[in-house]
């Protein structure tokens, strides 16, 4: 042992000189050696933590979560021709859709609904008073009287079973997906089940409701303009029946034909001159073909033509025979000079193949300029009828645009209030149940006895260790 008298460095000597030094370094053979000794102790420690653990898993209760599959497709159905709220098409705009869904699924009105259809107010679980009476109510049932709960208890247990039932549920949205898995846990099985199934009911209920919610109130809007819309047609409508009348126009065709005779006539000189630059232009290309191609039959025309098509055929055969006749006999040959005058004649049908063709597309040239000249013409008379009529006309035509526009604008409201009114009986939504809940098999907590008792039997060694 030390001695606190002595000084420290005497003491050291007396030890050095009394006993060899140990080492005072950490030597793993020595630990390993202490706990091999000790192994038994260690051993017992570490089963009694895996009794210990067994035992508390035993105690907890335990909890089943059930998940029900929810596709909420946010491009929703086009029953009609045009929807109520417009439709997000970009990829963000539709993540943002599911996503604010997958967050209504959890709105107090749906949780309200499935609190509602299942009787949570009235279970312990869900902060319930279940079965049980207070003793007031107990001795009231024994003599046939019922106790029936306030508004404000039945406000609170339905507040309570609210809060219960959140913390039950937990949304979750698969990623690049419009899967939406709804889970509920819950300490009894089918009832986990069972909840989970009632809230996306709920939920498609629900969407629905403010699906026709919403078309209803538009009809109503609607339908308040329509009355309106309806009686300022009807003045439009009749101011022009006056006017009319004072300037003796019978009905709109005394302006509206000569003003469509006049944009018909626009329309056949503007396809006229059309058709003659075409057929300028389709000249000019034979006529420089024929002064600058050395192959005659190589317009387009020409190579449109059955017969051209045939006579270049035989054209080029002849060629072919001529080339093998030269190569094989002398430039004065018979067959060689028999062979070329062939070519020869070919060559001078074709040209007078595309002399026929030049001379049609310059008979075309001549015709659309006579056409184009009387289109001309005719409408120059047009134009002049049409200045006369012009100064009786303009305040007809104002009257008639105040008809169209006041009558567009009605059929308009009038189709839409139709279709909002129909809407209200379509469920357009795209989201359905992909998966119901099934009952669990296996509870989510606590964890099996075997992987508490490994657990503990671990934890319990290494403690002991």
């Amino acid at each position: 042992m030390l001695d606190y008298d002595q000084p420290i460095n005497s003491q050291a000597k007396s030890q050095g000189a009394g006993e060899p030094r140990r080492s005072q370094g950490f030597n793993v053979v020595d630990l390993v050696l202490l706990l091999w000794r000790r192994k038994a102790a260690i051993a017992a420690a570490a089963l009694l933590c895996a009794c210990i653990a067994v035992a508390i898993g035993k105690s907890l209760t335990p909890k089943y979560a059930a998940t029900a599959q929810l596709y909420v497709d946010p491009r929703e159905l086009q029953l009609v021709e045009r929807e109520l709220t417009p439709r997000a098409q970009d990829v963000s705009g539709l993540a943002m859709v599911v996503d604010s869904e997958a967050r209504v699924i959890t709105s107090n009105s749906v949780l309200l609904q499935v609190i509602k259809n299942t009787n949570l107010d009235k279970d312990p679980e869900f902060g319930g008073g279940g079965d049980g009476k207070s003793l007031l109510g107990a001795l009231l049932g024994l003599v046939g009287i019922e106790q029936r709960p306030t508004a404000e208890q039945q406000h609170q247990a339905t507040m309570s079973a609210l809060d219960a039932l959140s913390r039950h549920i937990n949304v979750r949205k698969t990623d690049r997906t419009f899967v939406v898995d709804i889970d509920v846990w819950s300490y009894e099985p089918a009832k986990a089940a069972m909840l989970a199934n009632a809230l996306s009911t709920a939920y498609l209920a629900e969407s629905k409701q403010s699906q026709a919610a919403a078309a209803r109130r538009a009809t109503r809007d609607l339908s308040g303009r329509l009355k309106e819309l309806q009686e300022r047609l009807r003045n439009a409508e009749n101011v022009l029946a006056v006017y009319k009348a004072q300037n003796n126009f019978v009905g709109t065709q005394d302006t509206l034909i000569a003003d469509q005779q006049l944009s018909a006539s626009n329309q056949r000189l503007a396809a006229a001159r059309a058709l003659t630059l075409d057929a300028q232009a389709k000249y000019d290309q034979i006529e420089a073909s024929r002064r600058n191609s050395s192959d005659p039959g190589a317009i387009p025309e020409a190579l449109q033509s059955p017969t051209i098509a045939n006579l270049r055929a035989q054209y080029a055969d002849a060629k072919k025979r001529q080339a093998e006749l030269q190569s094989e006999l002398g430039p004065r040959h018979p067959a060689l000079r028999q062979v070329e005058q062939q070519v020869e004649d070919l060559r001078r049908t074709i040209r007078e193949e595309i002399e026929r063709f030049a001379q049609a597309a310059k008979n075309d040239l001549t015709r659309a300029r006579d056409y184009e000249a009387s289109l001309n013409k005719a409408l120059d008379a047009q134009k002049r009828q049409s200045v006369q009529m012009s100064q009786a006309s303009v305040r007809l035509r104002e009257l008639e645009r105040d008809v169209e526009a006041s009558r567009d604008v009605y059929q308009s409201f009038l189709k839409r209030s139709r279709e909002t009114e129909e809407q209200e009986s379509l469920n357009t939504s795209s989201a359905r149940v992909i998966g119901e809940a099934t009952v669990p098999q296996r509870r989510t907590f606590p964890p099996a006895m075997s992987l508490l008792a490994m657990i503990g039997f671990v934890l319990g060694g290494l403690a002991a260790a």
